[in-house]
């Protein structure tokens, strides 16, 4: 028996947001619906943020999604997520498993058994991770997920684009940032042995 708090998503959250409320984050919501733009023919049915802290923006980016789940070592920020409706748990990254496989789990901050977390994506779903804190690298040496691309908020214009996998190493260093998310898939075929 799971001794994790739970509540199931009904609220969308505000626009701003502290400690207090969830904070919604406009450049990001612009590029997880990008994502859903260019990638999945369908919206992800369940959504995994591992170390969301208060940041609700997958439940604004993927409305159709049966569940978002949150996971949050910390209380307060869990119960702030609670307290707005979304399905939180407080808990780390390394014991939580939710309770079915997800097809998008992004990742912000990468936990520190990242085996664990990319063990609970479905065959062919997606991981979108974080290129600014050295995520990416390491979703990248996992066998079982290749690269599908990136996509990149540009601050001064506010646009957002993709870029194919293999025109990644053309982008300079600058291009690769906090503000880029890297898409990976899970190979669709489950290996044998």
């Amino acid at each position: 028996m799971r001794e994790f708090e739970v509540s199931i998503d009904q609220a969308t959250p505000t626009v701003e947001g502290s400690i207090e409320r969830p904070w919604l984050f406009g450049y990001r919501l612009e590029m997880l619906q990008h994502f859903q733009e260019a990638f999945p023919d369908r919206p992800p049915e369940v959504v995994y943020y591992p170390c969301s802290f208060t940041d609700a923006t997958p439940s604004a980016a993927f409305p159709d999604s049966r569940r978002v789940i949150y996971v949050d070592i910390r209380d307060r920020p869990v119960r702030v997520l609670i307290g707005a409706g979304k399905e939180a748990y407080r808990a780390s990254a390394e014991e939580f498993l939710p309770d079915e496989p997800v097809d998008l789990l992004v990742l912000k901050g990468m936990p520190a058994r990242p085996d664990q977390a990319l063990g609970t994506v479905t065959w062919g779903g997606y991981v979108l991770a974080d290129e600014g804190y050295d995520v990416a690298d390491e979703v990248n040496r996992h066998p079982d997920f290749r690269l599908a691309g990136l996509i990149h908020y540009e601050r001064a214009t506010g646009g957002i684009w993709r870029v194919p996998p293999d025109e990644l190493l053309t982008l300079p260093p600058p291009s690769r940032s906090y503000r880029s998310l890297s898409v990976f898939q899970r190979r669709a075929v489950c290996p044998v042995g």
